[in-house]
């Protein structure tokens, strides 16, 4: 069964994985440590931003859903990742418990630029687009 869902949260995993394949087969550790680091950190901003969106947008936080890319670079940072989304005391649940939060019924009229997260296209909807409530 295949389900086309949006994301809330986009990270810019495709641009960190670009400086992991710059590095070669055999990456320096110093260089990786670094990177992981960087990496977690912009993840950690990015989760940290679409719950202040859900706030924004619905007085509370929502069910998110986080885009990650098949990439070497999530590959090599998999279980960092999960670790930091269980420290930031989130759970993990199917896509279709995820899709049950009623923000994914919310309409949107968002004509702007590709790759922004669901919650910043409600957010950036034209108003005189949306249909009445």
């Amino acid at each position: 069964k295949t389900m086309v869902a949006h994301a809330t949260i986009l990270v810019d995993d495709y641009l960190f994985n670009l400086t992991v394949e710059k590095m070669g087969n055999k990456p320096d550790s110093f260089k990786i440590e670094q990177l992981r680091e960087e990496y977690l950190e912009h993840l950690e901003t990015e989760i940290e931003a679409a719950e202040y969106k859900a706030k924004d947008l619905l007085g509370k936080n929502c069910r998110q859903i986080l885009l990650l890319r098949a990439n070497r670079l999530n590959a090599l940072f998999l279980e960092d990742i999960l670790m930091l989304i269980e420290d930031l005391e989130y759970k993990f649940v199917t896509l279709d418990r995820a899709l049950k939060d009623p923000v994914y019924v919310k309409a949107e009229a968002y004509f702007g630029a590709l790759g922004v997260g669901y919650l910043d296209m409600i957010l950036q909807s034209d108003a005189y687009m949306l249909p009445a409530e």
